[in-house]
């Protein structure tokens, strides 16, 4: 290191002192020559210009990057959408951004061969079943038919949580 250089030569240097008579007053001088400091500075000198060279090819590549960047759209809860994401209405075969992020839309496969679009906006994220998130919709439909004033209301809901049970459990109903 530059610094390992100076410290070095400040400990090489030839040393001298003011006041030879009185022993308690005397100051040290280092004598150090004129080409051992400019061989220092210069590599200081070269040094910083190489770093300042590379700062700038570094902040020259991440410029033409940030212009090629385009910021994917997000579903209605905020998530960034990427191609094979599964949404709501389907997984996402391809994105199409427009330039008024509000139109931004996704194309989704429908079935095999069919692929429709929808907005971003109308959509979320599918997430994976879980017990948690069964009985949480227990909890509701609970709720809900309590609402109905005790009457069992649609038993359809109930049934699709009992084959979302099997399904976990890996069960055939």
């Amino acid at each position: 290191m530059i610094t390992d250089e100076l410290r070095e030569c400040i400990r090489t240097a030839n040393r001298s002192y003011e006041d030879v008579r009185n022993p308690y007053n005397d100051r040290e001088i280092l004598h150090i020559p004129d080409e051992e400091l400019q061989a220092i500075a210069d590599r200081i000198d070269a040094e910083h210009a190489a770093k300042v060279v590379r700062l700038e090819a570094y902040r020259a590549a991440v410029d033409a990057m940030l212009k090629e960047y385009v910021k994917l759209p997000v579903d209605a809860d905020g998530v960034p959408i990427k191609v094979g994401d599964e949404l709501t209405d389907g997984k996402v075969a391809r994105l199409l951004i427009c330039d008024d992020a509000e139109e931004n839309s996704v194309y989704v496969y429908e079935s095999p061969h069919v692929i429709k679009q929808i907005y971003c906006y109308e959509v979320v994220h599918r997430k994976p079943d879980s017990w948690e998130g069964i009985i949480s919709d227990a909890v509701i439909l609970g709720r809900q038919l309590e609402w109905l004033d005790n009457s069992r209301g649609d038993a359809g809901s109930e049934r699709e949580l009992v084959e979302r049970c099997r399904r976990l459990a890996g069960e055939r109903g």
